[in-house]
């Protein structure tokens, strides 16, 4: 695959965004992908589960808009400090 020039970048946003490359790009694994409706609660139960589990690393989530973003971050800082189980 070609990575998108800054153009194509903004036909997104209206301004350029970063790209982000992996160092290591066969780390990657897409551990969950969703198209129903129910992707967000599915997306933040994974996410809750990495979590739990202790296992080091980066979670990346895409979200479709602000709101989804912002509940997404109240949720996962609220469970966050919960102890496991007493969600």
């Amino acid at each position: 695959a070609v990575a998108p020039g800054p153009k194509q970048l903004e036909l997104f946003t209206g301004s350029a965004l970063p790209v982000i490359h992996l160092e290591t790009p066969d780390v990657g694994e897409v551990v969950y992908s969703s198209t129903g409706d129910n992707y967000f609660c599915a997306a933040l139960r994974l996410v809750l589960e990495i979590h739990q589990s202790e296992e080091l690393g980066d979670v990346i989530v895409f979200l479709v808009t602000t709101q989804e973003i912002d509940l997404a971050h109240d949720i996962l800082c609220h469970e966050g400090r919960s102890p496991p189980g007493q969600g």
